[in-house]
């Protein structure tokens, strides 16, 4: 599997829906790539995000991993205050 390298640039979004015929392809839900990989909501909190980003890194990593590995040209992260 190939690596995710947040250093990354793109090198624009039109270069992007060229490659792909018109279409520009997003990552999918976080929560729902989290519970496909195992994530389990019972017993979080309100705020279920930084209860996995404390807890479980390493899921929210791999989800993220997961749409990029699958063909999304835009993975954007999940950030809460």
């Amino acid at each position: 599997m190939e690596k995710c390298n947040p250093n990354r640039k793109m090198k624009g979004v039109s270069e992007a829906v060229k490659k792909n015929g018109g279409v520009l392809i997003l990552d999918g839900g976080m929560i729902t790539g989290m519970e496909d990989l195992g994530a389990n909501l019972y017993g979080a909190y309100n705020l279920w995000y930084p209860q996995f980003m404390d807890d479980e890194p390493d899921l929210i990593e791999k989800t993220h991993q997961k749409y990029y590995s699958s063909g999304a040209d835009i993975v954007m992260s999940a950030t809460y205050n």
